[in-house]
């Protein structure tokens, strides 16, 4: 699936399964792997003109991958000023059992972040390391290093936490201290030599030294799996999202090495900028100062701008930050309606042609929803209604 020519030519296609495993010219086979292991499968596509492109995948067969789940008890979609977020982490591995029953709460590892300005690029960056320093952590526990060292006291070698004030980290201490543990070596820490570990892998051994590194990152420190977050990180700063990231490394199956699985929750600020829309119609950007930045402009009767999948937990009332300016915009009136631009209405509010006061609504409704604003003045006669600058969603 997903393959394509971008001459339109007919493909054919040839997957390679490993030694042992027919082979198969479907474009979609279903391929049933009977022993445990890692299989290379590789998926060769030919035009009519005899071009090729190989593509490769590992499979691994014999660790079930690990399941986690968080789940948001308090509003699901946004964080409100003075109240907690909610939240409980559960895993799920077949071979390893359940956060109920089998699996330790601290091989868990939860993370809480705010970030400014909600960066979809920087969420997905957090989420790497934190299956890098998860991953990192099973690997040490799997291995021969707690012979020779602990977290936090010196033992025949230096504690990691010292191991982790030493060495700033960063991608030349990693590769630096990954090779020695390969390799082996002493002289820094005392007359006691490491042993080598020729059997571990350059990208394992980063990642146990990541997870070594991070430990002198307080970001790092892992949260409960279970509790009710005080948000106070976001005060003072510009509006942006928690991130509660969970990440869990089984314990590996007899064959299968350990494998790495993560959630994550982004809750972000009620102040939602109105140019921010998932949805809209017959809406322009503009600029204003004045206003602090973009602003939604209506050019005609029926215009509206909607956000997706709005979790309304707790909501009790909105906040808009409406202006029209006489004989610049004519004014009107704001719905807010649900499911669609013609959904049920919750609310509506008159907007008057010299407006720059922010308009309350209240709201009675919950759950996920869909949410549109509706801009309505079957008399603009072609000229702008008003603008929206920001929607606040009141949890008072």
């Amino acid at each position: 699936a997903g393959t394509m020519d971008y001459d339109g030519d007919a493909l054919k296609y040839s997957w390679n399964f490993g030694k042992g495993i027919p082979a198969s010219t479907q474009p979609n086979p279903k391929i049933t792997f009977a022993k445990a292991g890692e299989y290379d499968v590789v998926l060769t596509v030919t035009d009519v003109a005899g071009n090729k492109t190989i593509q490769p995948i590992k499979v691994k067969v014999g660790n079930a991958e690990p399941k986690v789940n968080i789940a948001v008890k308090s509003n699901k979609t946004f964080f409100f000023d003075d109240q907690k977020i909610d939240y409980e982490v559960s895993v799920a591995d077949k071979e390893d059992g359940t956060t109920a029953k089998g699996i330790d709460a601290a091989d868990v590892v939860v993370n809480i972040n705010y970030l400014e300005g909600y960066d979809k690029t920087m969420i997905e960056q957090g989420h790497k390391e934190n299956m890098n320093f998860a991953a990192g952590k099973r690997l040490i526990d799997l291995s021969d290093c707690k012979a020779c060292h602990s977290v936090d006291k010196k033992s025949i070698g230096p504690a990691y936490i010292d191991i982790a004030k030493k060495y700033r980290r960063g991608q030349t201490a990693i590769n630096q201290l990954a090779e020695k543990v390969i390799k082996g070596g002493g002289g820094v820490w005392g007359e006691q030599a490491m042993a080598a570990h020729p059997q571990v892998s350059l990208p394992d051994a980063r990642d146990m030294v990541d997870y070594i590194l991070s430990l002198n990152d307080k970001k790092k420190a892992s949260q409960p799996i279970k509790a009710a977050y005080e948000t106070a990180a976001h005060k003072g700063k510009k509006d942006g999202a928690y991130i509660i990231q969970a990440t869990y490394t089984d314990k590996g199956g007899k064959v299968i090495g350990p494998l790495t699985n993560s959630e994550s929750v982004a809750l972000r600020s009620s102040k939602v900028k109105a140019n921010t829309f998932d949805d809209s119609k017959a809406t322009s950007k503009f600029n204003v100062e004045a206003l602090g930045g973009e602003v939604v402009i209506a050019t005609e009767d029926g215009a509206f701008f909607g956000f997706k999948n709005i979790d309304m937990t707790g909501v009790k009332g909105l906040t808009i930050g409406a202006f029209s300016q006489k004989g610049q915009s004519v004014g009107g009136k704001v719905e807010v309606r649900t499911g669609s631009p013609t959904g049920a209405l919750l609310a509506e509010t008159e907007v008057s042609e010299s407006n720059m006061t922010p308009l309350n609504l209240s709201v009675n409704t919950k759950g996920q929803q869909n949410l549109y604003f509706v801009f309505k003045n079957p008399k603009a006669e072609g000229k702008p209604l008003f603008g929206v600058s920001t929607i606040d969603f009141l949890n008072k």
